[in-house]
């Protein structure tokens, strides 16, 4: 990622994603992944992609299993709802190729809300622990953390 002070200066992101929330969230990513905060190959290869003005294309069914999950993992130690997804065989044969590629914002923006964004009812219950973290209410603390915990396990 040695090019990327170069590509946060003239603000690329902004070129490639429009959604605000979206910007902030890959502009914090990069920014501790080139710092050396975060130990990851995804966003550099998000970063990689974008730099070169590359397109992703995301398969209608499964066609991989992510067993990058769990103990042995380097990263991801816990289960996720993506890991050992079942998959569908390609049908080569059946394949249609278009003639012109464009980027879809609008799917850009879909798929950052459904996997990278906290869902709006998280906000709330966070917000809800902070007050009572503030208040000092122990009580209210324990069942708000419980209330978190299960919701993360959905």
């Amino acid at each position: 990622m040695k090019e990327y002070p170069e590509f946060k200066r003239l603000k690329s992101i902004n070129q490639m994603v429009t959604y605000a929330p979206s910007q902030s969230y890959w502009k914090t990513a990069f920014d501790k992944t080139y710092s050396g905060k975060i130990d990851t190959w995804d966003y550099q290869w998000v970063f990689t992609i974008w730099k070169h003005q590359g397109l992703c294309i995301i398969p209608n069914q499964n066609l991989i299993t992510n067993i990058g999950f769990g103990e042995g993992a380097t990263n991801t130690l816990t289960d996720s709802e993506f890991a050992n997804l079942p998959t569908v065989p390609i049908e080569v044969n059946q394949m249609s190729h278009p003639s012109n590629l464009v980027l879809n914002k609008e799917a850009l923006t879909y798929a950052f809300a459904q996997f990278y964004q906290l869902p709006s009812w998280w906000k709330s219950k966070i917000k809800s622990l902070m007050k009572a973290l503030y208040q000092g209410d122990f009580s209210k603390i324990q069942t708000k953390l419980k209330e978190l915990t299960t919701m993360s396990n959905l």
